[in-house]
């Protein structure tokens, strides 16, 4: 199923992008508001149906690394990643199409509390060690829209289709075996009045993943004199189990979208909403003489409300563009193997704002400025070990961009984004009978970690150029972002780590524009 999906992925990208406009891609993936515009029409079939170009296409092959002590304590030391993307979209006759398609390879060096696959953040169940070791993860990920017209430029219907599959492991004992794979459809229905259109659509899914810990040193299998090779099954935020057996998670998607785009003289408006809902089951094997008995042990139900909205302008003298981000989220566990009641609950409200000013966009030289504000309220409570972790921050910030075209084959950009992550509150409560090794490995830390008073720096730079070949655009970009700790409050905890000064993420890729 896997290779079929990718295939189909690859294929439809590679007669998408036969047909591309020339000159057109290269400049909506440099600007920063077209990225932003572009983004908002790959996810929506009813966003995609106001696009006007003919086809867009790109393709980069990428390499970044992470490294820095000032992290969380789940995250690793050190990260390298490899990836490709691509992503297109055309019209052909009636029909509108629009894919992405990616593959990255993780290493993840010095990485301890956590055995976890793909880290959604969010639920409360995963196995972990406080063993460091080296990870080594895998995924792949495709994205397409196919869209009809039934009535021409009237009535529209679409069906978008998400596939994710994950990989991972790690290279030394107890080594994780996860394997994962999700599979969502977003039938969506659109309609068009003049240079208004709204949409609406319904999000069905499912997915599972398959969790094992395997030995190759079998001495150490059934060593629980060291701590630091227990394996433990989480359950919450401190409530956890000294387990290591094979376990499923089957996952169920449902919800439904809403999209409307609209335009009045140099003004336009896109706007996005979203609901999520998860049914996770989770299944464990505690019959080691029947690799088929699973029993469930747990559930996970995670509600996820999005809203995306961008407002632009566009005239000769200038192009600017806010827009706003908010998402709220709410999860709770269902504990069926000791307490048999909830027991986890996860909370948090995100909102990212921000504005652009793109002045002379058809000049040689052409600045833009920008602001942007992030709040970010989350709290994660555990009833039955009596932990709570709640922080709310603020984080405003700046950019300034310069765009070159010195001729009609080079174009070359560069940008500079400072914010200042700002704690507006950070509260960890647990009692001093609770503490465990949980408490000390993770939440302390992160504890710690966000009490602190952080100075973040993005610098970035392009070039693309229409000179190395003929039928597409060349273009390498370099990205460098900073995280710097400028305060951290002298609060005395067991923790057995704490956060450092410094986290530097630095990328380079190689791009082709169709």
């Amino acid at each position: 199923m896997k290779r079929i999906l990718i295939t189909c992925c690859c294929l439809f990208l590679a007669t998408a992008l036969q047909a591309q406009q020339k000159g057109v891609s290269d400049s909506l993936y440099m600007y920063a508001q077209q990225q932003h515009e572009m983004r908002m029409i790959h996810g929506s079939a009813t966003q995609l149906s106001t696009l006007t170009l003919q086809s867009t296409g790109m393709a980069t092959l990428g390499f970044s690394y992470t490294g820095g002590r000032y992290r969380l304590a789940q995250e690793a030391e050190k990260t390298r990643l490899a990836s490709f993307y691509t992503e297109g979209t055309a019209r052909l006759g009636r029909f509108n199409i629009a894919g992405t398609f990616s593959f990255h390879r993780q290493w993840d060096d010095s990485l301890a509390y956590t055995l976890k696959g793909e880290d959604d953040g969010f639920s409360p169940y995963y196995y972990f060690v406080k063993r460091k070791g080296a990870y080594t993860r895998q995924q792949y990920y495709m994205h397409t829209i196919l869209s009809y017209q039934l009535l021409k430029e009237k009535l529209f219907i679409s069906t978008g289709i998400d596939y994710n599959y994950h990989w991972t492991t790690r290279s030394v004992d107890p080594r994780p075996d996860v394997n994962s794979f999700r599979l969502v459809l977003n039938p969506e229905i659109t309609w068009r009045l003049k240079r208004h259109t709204l949409g609406a659509g319904i999000i069905w899914g499912y997915g599972q993943e398959k969790t094992g810990i395997v030995y190759k040193n079998k001495m150490m299998q059934n060593n629980n004199k060291d701590s630091s090779w227990v394996v433990f099954l989480n359950s919450g935020y401190g409530s956890f189990h000294n387990m290591r057996q094979q376990w499923n998670r089957d996952r169920k998607y449902h919800g439904f979208n809403a999209s409307y785009a609209g335009a009045w003289s140099n003004w336009q408006l896109r706007a996005t909403a979203v609901w999520n809902y998860l049914e996770e089951k989770n299944t464990i094997n505690l019959n080691a003489n029947n690799e088929q008995d699973y029993q469930p042990f747990s559930n996970w139900f995670k509600s996820n409300w999005r809203a995306d909205l961008l407002l632009q302008q566009q005239t000769a003298a200038r192009r600017q563009q806010f827009r706003l981000s908010w998402q709220a989220i709410r999860g709770k566990d269902e504990d069926l193997f000791i307490t048999f009641r909830s027991n986890y609950l996860y909370r948090q409200q995100y909102i990212d704002a921000g504005w652009l000013l793109l002045q002379h966009p058809q000049q040689r030289l052409s600045i833009e400025w920008g602001v942007r504000l992030i709040y970010n309220d989350r709290r994660q409570t555990d009833a039955f070990a009596a932990h709570t972790l709640h922080y709310r921050q603020l984080q405003p910030g700046i950019s300034g961009t310069v765009y070159l075209t010195p001729d009609k084959r080079n174009r070359f950009h560069a940008s500079i984004s400072p914010s200042v992550r700002i704690p507006l509150q950070t509260d960890f409560t647990a009692p001093d009978t609770q503490e465990n090794i949980f408490t000390n490995g993770v939440a302390y830390p992160d504890y710690h970690y966000w009490s602190a008073t952080t100075l973040s720096t993005t610098l970035e730079a392009g070039w693309i150029s229409g000179a190395i070949f003929r039928e597409m655009k060349f273009g390498i970009t370099a990205r460098a972002t900073l995280d710097n700790k400028l305060a951290m409050p002298a609060v005395k905890t067991s923790a057995y780590f704490i956060p450092g000064d410094h986290r530097v993420n630095a990328g380079l890729s190689v791009n082709l524009y169709f």
